[in-house]
């Protein structure tokens, strides 16, 4: 296994990660790099990486990390680790990147916040029955006195 032929002054033992050109040097079979080395071995796993020509070294796709590219980065979740949570005092995240509320009466839809309109529609609701309470309570005042300029005396005698 010397090379070129004739001179034989080059050695190359054909393996597994490479054979031999006419002038005895390395040619890396694929998916090993680098070039004349043929020491690292990269497949791509689409999803997970690609990898360097030179180098044979894995580039983890977006959202990837870890030694196989196999994990999703932090506040990352699901299968492409395209689903981001990051949960905060009000919920946590679930294994899939699903938002969990803490409090019950709150919906993932606003960011598990309690409904502040329906808390603004009772206190509205509650001056609404108060000012009709005053208003027909000066109604009957209004109606007893009899006289439509004279509705301060009767103003007073509400108790």
């Amino acid at each position: 296994n010397y090379y070129p032929k004739g001179e034989c002054n080059v050695f190359c033992d054909e393996t597994s990660r490479y054979t031999c050109n006419k002038e005895g040097g390395k040619v890396c079979k694929t998916d090993y790099y680098p070039e004349n080395e043929c020491s690292a071995y990269c497949s791509p796993v689409e999803g997970n990486y690609t990898c360097n020509q030179v180098t044979g070294h894995k580039i983890c796709a977006e959202m990837r990390t870890g030694e196989e590219c196999d994990e999703c980065v932090e506040h990352h979740f699901g299968e492409t680790c395209f689903n981001f949570c990051k949960g905060n005092e009000d919920y946590i995240c679930s294994e899939i990147g699903e938002i969990v509320c803490n409090d019950e009466s709150a919906t993932p839809e606003n960011n598990c916040k309690k409904n502040n309109i329906l808390i603004i529609a009772g206190i509205s609701a509650g001056v609404v029955v108060l000012l009709a309470v005053i208003i027909l309570g000066l109604c009957k005042c209004y109606k007893k006195s009899g006289n439509k300029n004279d509705v301060t005396d009767e103003e007073d005698n509400i108790y």
